[in-house]
């Protein structure tokens, strides 16, 4: 019974953050497992107290697991459904949060969305259901993009210090391209190597690094490419030509000075004068955010961080 009151509490909590936002009743759908009894009961109590209305409570049967669900399972068993049940009342429009009740997978294994591709170790398959809930686009799509750090266009962001020009597709195939040849380096780096392995990293870093250089004289004042730049430069015992790179991306933005400081690309930096005066610049770096915006389902985000038209971004809905 503390279970069922834990659960619900811990409801009331985020529907009641929620509701300051300025998201009421009408707009949260509840999602009961139909085969639970104390699902049932947490969900009555929460529907009671919260005036939910009837059309946005919807029972789920055959779930299954309360622990850990593969991404397929909860596509066809969960989500899918209950986007259908939404569409076909009629109030899909309406809903801006969708609020499960006790006895569902607490985390979802996205593994078979993933097969064939290497993640990079800052990156894990495993996933909280309302995290996917919230992606439900890239998900239903069957796009792994939603385990991507960029994935939320939503998110509200760190101002600029400077702008950046336009990307052509071939700009960003060369990006992906040399992304991916240091990621494969990144993967296999605490592998024994003989002298070929060694030989061949090498020539894939220094293959990543040209691309690197040509991108970052098409677009000097991006500090995500010109940190890249100066991780894949360190990799290849460029240190001076690291530090400078380093230190341009500072300058238009980068000051995530605990990420830095940590990097293992940056290993061979971390000794110098130049780079721990840096760190400590980052430091006292103010970072600027941007406005916060208001959350509409109906709205959909451009990757620059502004609302569109659906059809022309990514729509979200809170969970």
């Amino acid at each position: 019974m503390n279970q069922i009151r834990l659960l619900f509490f811990g409801m009331v909590f985020m529907l009641l953050a929620v509701s300051a936002k300025g998201i009421g009743s009408e707009n949260v759908a509840v999602v009961v497992n139909a085969d639970s009894w104390s699902s049932k009961a947490v969900a009555n109590e929460f529907i009671r107290l919260r005036t939910i209305p009837p059309e946005n409570v919807i029972q789920l049967e055959g779930i299954g697991t309360f622990d850990r669900m593969g991404i397929e399972e909860f596509r066809t068993k969960i989500l899918s459904p209950l986007l259908k049940i939404l569409d076909e009342r009629g109030v899909s429009a309406q809903i801006d949060c969708i609020v499960y009740s006790s006895d569902f997978p607490t985390s979802i294994d996205a593994s078979a969305d993933t097969q064939g591709k290497t993640l990079p170790p800052v990156l894990s398959p495993i996933g909280s259901i309302n995290s996917f809930t919230y992606l439900y686009q890239f998900v239903v799509s069957k796009n792994p993009s939603y385990l991507d750090l960029n994935s939320n266009f939503y998110a509200r962001r760190v101002l600029r210090r400077s702008s950046d020009t336009q990307w052509s597709n071939e700009e960003r195939a060369e990006f992906a391209k040399a992304f991916e040849l240091m990621r494969q380096e990144e993967v296999k780096k605490d592998a024994p190597k003989d002298d070929a392995a060694k030989e061949q990293e090498m020539k894939r870093l220094e293959e990543a690094a040209v691309i690197f250089k040509k991108l970052a004289i098409a677009h000097p004042n991006l500090e995500e490419l010109l940190y890249n730049f100066a991780c894949c430069q360190a990799r290849i015992g460029k240190t001076a030509e690291a530090l400078e790179s380093l230190q341009k991306s500072f300058t238009n933005g980068w000051a995530n000075w605990s990420h830095t400081q940590m990097d293992e690309d940056l290993k061979s930096l971390r000794e110098t004068p130049e780079f721990k005066a840096l760190i400590e610049k980052m430091k006292t770096t103010k970072v600027e955010m941007g406005p916060a915006a208001g959350f509409k389902s109906n709205v959909a985000w451009a990757a620059d961080g502004s609302p569109v038209q659906l059809g022309k971004g990514i729509p979200y809905i809170l969970s």
